[in-house]
């Protein structure tokens, strides 16, 4: 794609992983990294292009480490409320765990 049409692609060599050598052995350097990933930021999807991405990730199989990550982000923040009455602070782990069953 490089040699055909290089306007294409998003970087000056096609490479689909940050990590390790694309089809180009070009591994982009980290700052390059950064900005790819800024410009990722608040990014809005169509409805179609949505559905696509769904597709792709339906039937993944996550690593155990990709889990634990993702575990760990979704946490929720901790709540504290004060009771006025017995002046007395009650703490939650999450405003879900919060919630009524």
């Amino acid at each position: 794609m490089d040699l055909i049409q290089p306007t294409l692609n998003n970087n000056l060599f096609a490479n689909w992983s940050t990590y390790n050598k694309g089809a180009t052995g070009y591994i982009r350097s980290e700052i390059a990294n950064s900005k790819l990933s800024l410009s990722f930021l608040n990014r809005s999807f169509n409805k179609s292009t949505l559905e696509l991405h769904k597709q792709n990730r339906t039937g993944k199989k996550l690593s155990d480490i990709t889990k634990k990550k993702i575990s760990a982000n979704c946490t929720g923040k901790p709540v504290i409320l004060l009771d006025l009455i017995f002046n007395k602070e009650i703490q939650f782990d999450s405003v879900t765990s919060l919630a009524p069953s």
